[in-house]
């Protein structure tokens, strides 16, 4: 879902930075749902270019859509830098 322009002003920002992977892994999913629950319009995850590549391409490689597809979630994953990967929640 690479390179959707949205608006990400209203988004909960979430630094991942200092997280392990399985870390980061566990609060992604768990601030997704809360954001869904909660009515919010997206999650921005903050988790850096180098230090941040494990986690960068767990989320962008397929496992994370895994995820909201095997939970029947209604968001959406969008990117447009390197450093952060953004959630949006379909209302």
């Amino acid at each position: 879902m690479s390179g959707i322009p949205a608006d990400d002003s209203s988004y909960k920002r979430v630094d991942l930075h200092y997280l392990s992977l399985h870390g980061a892994e566990e609060k992604i999913k768990d601030d997704i749902r809360d954001a869904i629950s909660d009515g919010l319009s997206g999650v921005k995850f903050i988790h850096g270019n180098n230090n941040g590549a494990a986690i960068h391409h767990w989320m962008r490689g397929g496992s994370l859509q895994s995820f909201i597809d095997s939970k029947n979630l209604n968001a959406r994953i969008w990117f447009e830098r390197d450093g952060s990967t953004c959630v949006a929640i379909k209302r």
